[in-house]
């Protein structure tokens, strides 16, 4: 009704917690509706699992906040609508950021050169994702920019924001590396010295010891010795 007796409202995929669906007019997609059907979260609340799915009200809480400020900046879709446990952003037509990875791997510096860009802004308006993988990012062919969506994870009130934006950089580099070959994983040099001058130095000293147990990953790549040594002393 909000959108006009012309639409047509199609399921597009479900999961554990959510369900979405398309919204098209006269045969095209122009916005994607996403509803909560569970309030369960992802664990107990305990530093060993300090970043969590919330329940569904406190997860479109932080989703209307991410999409608000975000799609005001273009760094995420718009919002367009809000009812009880749903949201209704713009569709956004372009291509996920890993099946650009998976195709073309040696762009994989380039790539998370614009895609951290992207995510310090975010942080700069305090919007942290804690989902950070290349598979909650995509390339808008109308405007150009990449955008960041799916914001449903929550930190818990120990997990400090600075540390919260370390984490976002980490884990998006150590989730994106693993479709990427050895071969293609070593030509960082550019990246780091990039890294060097775009990071805020209190981002370079968080504490990373609640969320340890969610990086270790990052310990079998080339690229962590300089991490460690240049970016994050304490990964």
């Amino acid at each position: 009704e909000h959108f006009g007796n012309d639409i047509k409202i199609k399921l597009a995929s479900m999961g554990g917690e959510d369900l979405n669906y398309t919204l098209q007019r006269d045969g095209k997609i122009f916005a994607i509706f996403r509803q909560s059907i569970s309030s369960q979260t992802s664990s107990t609340h305990s530093s060993t699992f300090p970043i969590q799915r919330q329940n569904k009200k406190a997860r479109f809480e932080k989703e209307i906040f991410a999409y608000t400020y975000g799609g005001k900046y273009g760094l995420t879709p718009k919002l367009l609508y809000v009812c009880d446990y749903g949201v209704v952003c713009e569709y956004i037509h372009g291509e996920n950021l890993w099946n650009q990875v998976k195709k073309d791997p040696q762009s994989i510096w380039k790539i998370l050169t614009e895609v951290i860009k992207v995510y310090l802004e975010l942080h700069k308006l305090g919007i942290s994702h804690l989902d950070a993988t290349l598979k909650n990012c995509i390339y808008d062919e109308s405007t150009k920019k990449i955008k960041v969506f799916d914001f449903e994870y929550y930190a818990m009130p120990e997990l400090n924001f600075t540390t919260q934006q370390a984490y976002d950089i980490v884990r998006i580099i150590e989730h994106s590396l693993r479709i990427v070959p050895p071969i293609y994983q070593n030509n960082f040099d550019f990246f780091i010295d990039f890294l060097k001058d775009a990071l805020p130095e209190e981002v370079k000293k968080a504490d990373f010891s609640l969320v340890e147990g969610l990086l270790q990953g990052i310990k079998k790549f080339l690229i962590y010795g300089e991490l460690k040594r240049y970016i994050f002393n304490d990964l």
